[in-house]
């Protein structure tokens, strides 16, 4: 067992020459992938040294409020939704930049000044450490004078970066705000309007794009902005992403353990979500949160019937994944647990939902949270403790699976989500190569492709894609955009990437027989 249990590579191997690693990524990546690995992926309960009595439930605060009505019936309170814990505003997205795909939320001097926030530290190993180092080193602030921090997730040169927005404790003096580099690629500065306590740590990239912006916020994929007027800015720590981040270019994020991610998402979420939210609070209790929006129009209710019935046999599967893969000696004491804590957590979560958005929140004991991480993060160390089985099949008999694709308008870059996801193959644009030809990732096309093989579906998805309209197939020279299946390094699935003939040409990269010129 390695004392980090996820391994993060931010190089999406666009060019032979591997990149040099950021070593910022490092943390913030782990960051997103460990509190959704402790929090609700696996979701785990606390390692619980006695059960819930009767009293313990009900000092948990409910719902009850219920609309008058004449001869009303007696009200189930064990069926109605538990109340937040939190009233504040919506998180807001000003210095975000565009094409933002992942928000993260954090209340940094909340957590430490609580008495679980050294526990929720402690519980992420010599991992959590190196966070708060890097943390600190990006921001130059320590996590005791944050009282909130974004952090924003994107692609830029087809390999992920970050930006964080601090909002700090005490305003700075005037002469500790000009604004100052942290190294060659990354700048900090301190916009006027935030009086010297907003302070925005960003890629030297984005620096103008940001300062430019100044506090007009910025825009999210449809799915996820229909969910951020529902998140709550003074909850301890808030997630937000699309649904299937994992299954596509989010995949190549983590390594050793990390590629368990996926698996365990599905295992407790149903597949039909757009995106979810998800948010976890330490103050009397631990509380944690999921909501999602469901695809394609489908029915709430039937998520959230599903969610429940999905969380409620993690019990039958945790153990059967214990007894396959029994777990390393170090953490067998909580890990033997899981199967009775997950059977707790399903009884004390409720579901409902609203406007077409499901719900569904969990009250525990306040030392739920970090008990939570550690058996999370000693679970997951272990590759072979998955919660479902794994595809085994290579990316190119993947391609030769018959599916459909249908949508009267999407992107290119949402087309190809869509057809990765329905494969279950890594599907990558090489934003960089698409650049230098003129082609936009977001341009738009309709589609309606049944009962084909997934490699017929792409090809005729780059094709209408193609800026060239004069390409009469394929394998003509004017067909600028095509994909081929690369290599990747140790330890990470072989990846369908999507570029341009010419970039591929310049690397030496062989191209499928299909979009082959034929020699004259």
């Amino acid at each position: 067992m390695t004392d980090s249990p996820i391994k993060i590579d931010t190089s999406t191997n666009q060019e032979p020459p591997r990149k040099k690693r950021r070593r910022w990524a490092l943390w913030v990546i782990a960051l997103v992938g460990l509190v959704f690995l402790a929090c609700v992926i696996v979701m785990l309960p606390s390692l619980m040294k006695r059960k819930f009595s009767s009293e313990t439930s009900t000092k948990v605060p409910l719902v009850t409020q219920v609309e008058p009505a004449i001869h009303a019936a007696p009200v189930d309170e064990s069926q109605l939704q538990w109340i937040s814990p939190t009233s504040g505003m919506p998180i807001t997205l000003e210095y975000v930049p565009l094409g933002t795909q992942v928000i993260l939320h954090l209340r940094p001097a909340e957590l430490m000044a609580h008495g679980e926030g050294e526990r929720v530290v402690a519980a992420m190993g010599p991992w959590g450490d190196r966070a708060v180092e890097q943390i600190v080193a990006l921001t130059g602030r320590k996590l005791a004078d944050i009282e909130t921090l974004l952090v924003a997730l994107h692609r830029e040169d087809d390999a992920w970066q970050c930006t964080l927005r601090a909002m700090l404790v005490e305003p700075l003096p005037a002469e500790e705000t000009a604004k100052r580099s942290t190294d060659e690629s990354r700048e900090i500065f301190f916009p006027n309007a935030g009086q010297g306590r907003v302070l925005v740590s960003c890629p030297r990239a984005r620096l103008q794009e940001l300062t430019q912006q100044g506090d007009n916020p910025a825009h999210l994929a449809r799915d996820v902005e229909r969910l951020l007027s529902r998140t709550d800015a003074d909850r301890t720590v808030t997630l937000l992403m699309p649904a299937k981040f994992l299954d596509t270019e989010g995949s190549e994020l983590f390594l050793d353990g990390g590629d368990s991610l996926p698996a365990a998402f599905h295992a407790v979420v149903p597949d039909n979500a757009g995106a979810v939210l998800l948010s976890w609070d330490w103050h009397e209790h631990f509380f944690c949160e999921l909501a999602a929006t469901i695809v394609q129009n489908a029915p709430a209710h039937r998520f959230t019937a599903k969610f429940a019935e999905q969380l409620k046999s993690a019990e039958e599967r945790m153990a059967a994944s214990l007894a396959s893969a029994p777990p390393h000696p170090y953490g067998k004491a909580v890990e033997e647990r899981l199967p009775a804590m997950l059977k707790t957590l399903s009884d004390y979560t409720r579901t409902s939902h609203e406007g077409g958005v499901a719900l569904a929140r969990c009250y525990l004991p306040i030392q739920a949270g970090h008990n939570l991480m550690m058996a999370s993060r000693l679970r997951l160390s272990d590759k072979t403790s998955h919660l479902a089985i794994q595809p085994t099949a290579s990316v190119a008999d993947r391609l030769n699976q018959v599916t459909t694709l249908a949508f009267p308008k999407e992107t290119l870059e949402k087309a190809l989500e869509m057809l990765a996801v329905d494969l279950k193959i890594p599907i990558q644009i090489a934003g960089r190569d698409l650049q230098l030809e003129g082609i936009t990732k977001n341009q738009t096309l309709s589609l309606d492709l049944g009962d084909r093989p997934g490699s017929e579906i792409l090809v005729e998805v780059l094709r209408r894609a193609n800026p060239d309209r004069t390409a009469t197939g394929p394998a003509d020279p004017r067909q600028k955009l095509v994909y081929l299946i690369r290599q990747s390094q140790a330890n990470q699935p072989d990846a369908v990437i999507v570029t341009t003939r010419t970039a591929a040409k310049e690397r030496g990269e062989e191209l499928p027989e299909v979009f082959r010129v034929p020699e004259p």
